[in-house]
């Protein structure tokens, strides 16, 4: 088998994976699906991303060892994915009071003292 057409087979199994992944998600129910909103938003992202870009050629063969590749690159780009967000956060705080945007859309009186703050 060719290098082409095993990419081919990959994205084809990809395609198969989503789309029973997507039926399985069509039987839940909406307060079900906020709780696992961050696996589906990581789905979609492998899925997109395999499908758009390709898989770099040295994976292939290995995904293509398993049934649900999709699930597998999903669960590790989940658990690679569970970090402390404290730093994030912060930042995304600075950012904001930098903006100036303060409560009820009002502007801060003192932009540098609150990014002195951070």
């Amino acid at each position: 088998m060719t290098e082409e057409q095993k990419e081919k087979r990959l994205k084809e199994r990809l395609r198969a994976n989503y789309e029973a992944y997507i039926r399985t998600l069509q039987a839940e129910l909406p307060p079900d699906l906020i709780d696992q909103a961050a696996e589906i938003a990581a789905a979609k992202l492998v899925y997109q991303e395999l499908q758009e870009n390709g898989c770099p050629r040295e994976f292939v063969d290995y995904l293509l060892r398993f049934e649900n590749p999709l699930e597998m690159v999903r669960d590790m780009y989940l658990r690679e994915q569970d970090i402390p967000h404290g730093k994030e956060l912060y930042d995304v705080l600075c950012d904001l009071a930098y903006q100036g945007t303060g409560t009820e859309g009002q502007e801060y009186q003192d932009r540098e003292q609150e990014v002195a703050m951070c």
